[in-house]
C-alpha cells in the first residue's frame, strides 16, 4: 500500500514527458574518471536530442536538490527551440556514477572536467562552442567548466542562485536564519525528518506549499526517495565541495555572464548576488527576480526563461540589428502564480494543467478568447450540397445571442499553414493534445479551442446544448475571425467527440475551407446498441454512459482509465482521497451542460448520415480501444471510402496521441505535409 501513496514517480513522470515533448531523448556514457586513477570510469546519464546538433548547443547543469528532470523541467521546452539541449545528471546523482567505494569525491572541477569529457564525446560537439547555465550547486561546476575551458570552447554563461563566495560564515548564517534546533547544514539539505523538509522549503522558495498541501506522510515518502535511499552518496558529495576554501578562488571569466537570482532567496541572499558579480569584475550582468527564492526557474519561469533567452540569443549575435525576435513567455499573474504553487506544491490538478499549459507555451501559443454570433448550423442534406468553390462554410449564421470561444494560438498573423486541433470529450484541450503542439506548430499556426461547452468556452445562457454541427458552425466562424483575407483551406484533426466535430466541420465547410482531415477514434457509426455494449464492459455500477465518462469517484475514475488507455496511469497509483478530489473538481463543473451534449448528439440517430469526404481523410485508431472498440475503424473506413488511408496504432487504447505520441505525430504529419504539396511532386 505503501507504494500507491508515492507522489515520486507522478512528479518523474511529467518531468519526463516534458523533456521528451521538447525532442531530448535519455541516453548514457562511459567516460575516464579524473580524480580515480588508470583505468577508473564514470557513467554519465544525460538527456539530448538524437542526433548532430541543427542549433547552438546548451548545456544546463542541476543543483544539490532533486533530478535534473525537476530542475529545468519548465525550460527545456521554450530553451529546445533556439538550441541543442543537453541536461547531464553530474557524477552521484541520478544515473551518474562514479568510484565511490575507491575514488574521492568528485570537486566541482571534476564534475566539470567530466562534462568537458561528455560534450567531446556527443556527436556534433566536439570542439563546438557551448553556451553553459547552472543552478545552485551547477553554478559553481558551470563557473569550473568555462574558466577551465575558455571561451573558445565555452560560450555565454548563466549562473542562476549560486554563491562562489560562499564561507563558513555564510552556513553558520543560514542555520541562523532557520532557526533553533540544527546542528548542520547538512540536516537541513539533506533532510531525514518531515520538520528538516518543511524547514528546507521555507527557506529555498518564496511561497512554500501550506501544511494541509504537504502531510507528513507525503514528506516522509519525498525523503526516503529523495535522500534516505541515496544519503551515504549525497553527504559524500557535500565533503567535495571546494567553495569556500582555498581550492576555490573566484577570479573574472572570460565569456559574456548573466547572473540570476531571487530577492528572496534564504540559502544564499540576494546581497550574496552582487557580491560575486563585483568578483566578475562588474562586468557580469546581474537579474534580480522579485517574488521568488532559491529556484526562480521553478517559481517564475516565464520571467526566468525570458531573461536567459535574451542574454543567450544577444550573445549568439552580436549585432542588434540581425538578433531575430524572441517569442514573449511573458504571461499573466495568474498563470505566474499557478507556476508558483505548483513548483513547490502537491495538487495533481494543477500540477498537471500546468505541465500542459507549458507544453502550449512552450510552442509559442498563447490563450485568446473571442465572443461571437451563436452558430446555427444548416442541417445535413443542405451541407452536402455545399459546393466547395464557392468558399462558403454554409454553417454559419446570426443567431439568438452570441458565443464564447476560448482558444489557443501564435500571436500575430499566422506564417505557416494554419492546423485546428479539436478535443474530445475528456479533460481540457491542453491535456489532450499537450504531446502534439510543439511538433506540428514547427510546421503549421496550429489553433486549439475549447468547444462549446468546455474549459472556457460557452453558449448564450438559455440557448440549446449544441450539436456536432453547431460545433462545426462556431469553428468555422473562429476560423473566419482568426483568418481574414483571403480563404485558405485549414486542416483539421479531431479526436473521439473532436473526430465528430472534425468530420461535420469538413462536410460543411468543403474543400475551399477545410484541407485534409484527421480523425482519430471517433465512431462515426456510433449506435444506442454500441453504447450499450460499452456499459457492459464496463461492468456493474454504471447505469448511463454519462457516469462512466465523468466519473465522481475513484474507482469510475480508474475504470474509465482501465478502458481508456493500454498501460495502467501514474494517475490511477494516487490513493482514493486525491482521485476523489480530482475527479470531482474535473467533472463537477458544467456537469449538467455536459449531459445536455451528450443528449444533443447526432451521431447514431437519423439526423446523421455518413457519407464520403471530398478531401483526403486520415483515420487513426488504437489496437486495444474499449470506448470505441478497433472493429468500428473499419466499419467508418468502408463509409468513408476504402481509398482513405488507416493507420491502427498498437498498444494504445483511445488517445493514441498520448500513449504513443511520437508515432502519432510522424503519421500525422507526413499525411499533412504531403497532403500539402502539389500533386505533381507527390509519390505516385
Amino acid at each position: 500500500m505503501g507504494g500507491s501513496l508515492s507522489l515520486v514517480p507522478v512528479l518523474d513522470y511529467f518531468a519526463h514527458r516534458e523533456f521528451l515533448a521538447a525532442g531530448l531523448r535519455p541516453s548514457a556514457v562511459t567516460l575516464p574518471y579524473p580524480d580515480g586513477g588508470s583505468g577508473a570510469t564514470c557513467t554519465v546519464h544525460y538527456w539530448a536530442p538524437e542526433g548532430e546538433p541543427r542549433l547552438p548547443p546548451l548545456l544546463l547543469v542541476h543543483g544539490f536538490g532533486p533530478r535534473a528532470t525537476w530542475q529545468w523541467r519548465c525550460q527545456v521546452g521554450p530553451l529546445s527551440r533556439h538550441f541543442h539541449v543537453v541536461v547531464p545528471d553530474l557524477l552521484g546523482f541520478g544515473g551518474s556514477a562514479y568510484p565511490s567505494e575507491t575514488a574521492p569525491p568528485p570537486t566541482e572541477a571534476t564534475q566539470a572536467a567530466v562534462l568537458a569529457a561528455l560534450l567531446g564525446a556527443l556527436p556534433g560537439l566536439e570542439g563546438r562552442r557551448v553556451a553553459v547555465a547552472g543552478t545552485s550547486y551547477g553554478g559553481f561546476v558551470a563557473y569550473w567548466l568555462a574558466r577551465a575551458a575558455g571561451a573558445g570552447r565555452v560560450g555565454p554563461v548563466v549562473i542562476a542562485s549560486s554563491d562562489l563566495l560562499k564561507t563558513a560564515a555564510d552556513d553558520r548564517g543560514f542555520l541562523k536564519r532557520a532557526g533553533e534546533g540544527w546542528g548542520g547544514v547538512d540536516e537541513i539539505l539533506l533532510p531525514a525528518e518531515p520538520a528538516a523538509m518543511r524547514k528546507l522549503m521555507e527557506l529555498a522558495s518564496y511561497r512554500p506549499p501550506p501544511a494541509a498541501l504537504t502531510p507528513d506522510f507525503l514528506l516522509r515518502d519525498f525523503i526516503q526517495k529523495l535522500f534516505t535511499e541515496n544519503r551515504e552518496r549525497l553527504v559524500h558529495l557535500l565533503k567535495g565541495i571546494t567553495v569556500g576554501t582555498d581550492k576555490f578562488q573566484v577570479t573574472p571569466l572570460s565569456q559574456d555572464v548573466l547572473i540570476v537570482w531571487g530577492d528572496h532567496d534564504q540559502l544564499f541572499p540576494v546581497e550574496k548576488a552582487f557580491a560575486v558579480q563585483r568578483s566578475l569584475n562588474g562586468s557580469a550582468r546581474l537579474e534580480v527576480i522579485k517574488k521568488t527564492g532559491h529556484a526562480p526557474q521553478l517559481e517564475d519561469p516565464a520571467r526566468f526563461n525570458k531573461v536567459m533567452l535574451d542574454f543567450l540569443l544577444a550573445a549568439h549575435k552580436p549585432d542588434p540589428s540581425s538578433r531575430p525576435r524572441v517569442h514573449d513567455t511573458t504571461v499573466s499573474d495568474s498563470e505566474r502564480s499557478l507556476s508558483r504553487r505548483v513548483a513547490m506544491g502537491f495538487g495533481v490538478l494543477q500540477l498537471m494543467d500546468f505541465i500542459a499549459r507549458r507544453a502550449f507555451l512552450g510552442a509559442g501559443l498563447q490563450p485568446h478568447t473571442v465572443t461571437l454570433p451563436a452558430p446555427v448550423p444548416v442541417p445535413v442534406p443542405a451541407i452536402a450540397t455545399t459546393s466547395s468553390d464557392t468558399g462558403g462554410t454554409g454553417v454559419v449564421g446570426a443567431g439568438a445571442g452570441p458565443c464564447t470561444i476560448h482558444y489557443w494560438a501564435p500571436a500575430g498573423e499566422p506564417r505557416l499553414p494554419p492546423l485546428l486541433l479539436i478535443h474530445g470529450f475528456g479533460p481540457m484541450a491542453t491535456w489532450q493534445w499537450r504531446r502534439q503542439v510543439g511538433p506540428l506548430s514547427r510546421h503549421f499556426h496550429v489553433i486549439v479551442p475549447d468547444l462549446l461547452g468546455f474549459g472556457a468556452s460557452s453558449c448564450a445562457a438559455g440557448a440549446p446544448a449544441p450539436s456536432e454541427s453547431a460545433q462545426a458552425a462556431a469553428l468555422a466562424s473562429l476560423l473566419d475571425a482568426l483568418l481574414p483575407g483571403p480563404r485558405v483551406a485549414v486542416a483539421v484533426a479531431g479526436t473521439s467527440y473532436g473526430g465528430f466535430v472534425a468530420y461535420a466541420l469538413a462536410r460543411a465547410a468543403g474543400q475551399g475551407r477545410v484541407g485534409p482531415v484527421v480523425i482519430s477514434n471517433s465512431d462515426l457509426l456510433k449506435t444506442a446498441d454500441d453504447d450499450s455494449a460499452l456499459l457492459e464492459r464496463a461492468g456493474p455500477g454504471f447505469g448511463r454512459t454519462a457516469d462512466l465518462l465523468m466519473p465522481l469517484d475513484a474507482r469510475g475514475a480508474r475504470r474509465l482509465m482501465e478502458l481508456s488507455f493500454y498501460r495502467r496511469q501514474a494517475f490511477a497509483l494516487l490513493p482514493d482521497f486525491v482521485i476523489r478530489q480530482a475527479v470531482q473538481q474535473l467533472f463537477t463543473d458544467k456537469r449538467e451542460e455536459k449531459i445536455e451534449l451528450m443528449k444533443a448528439i447526432t451521431v447514431g440517430t437519423d439526423g446523421f448520415q455518413l457519407t464520403p469526404l471530398p478531401q483526403d481523410v486520415l483515420l487513426i485508431w488504437g489496437d486495444h480501444d474499449q470506448i470505441f472498440p478497433l472493429e468500428k475503424a473499419f466499419a467508418v473506413k468502408r463509409c468513408l471510402g476504402e481509398d482513405i488511408r488507416l493507420e491502427i496504432f498498437e498498444k494504445t487504447g483511445h488517445v493514441p496521441q498520448m500513449e504513443d505520441p511520437d508515432r502519432f505525430n510522424k503519421v500525422v504529419l507526413d499525411f499533412l505535409l504531403a497532403s500539402q504539396q502539389p500533386p505533381s511532386t507527390q509519390l505516385a
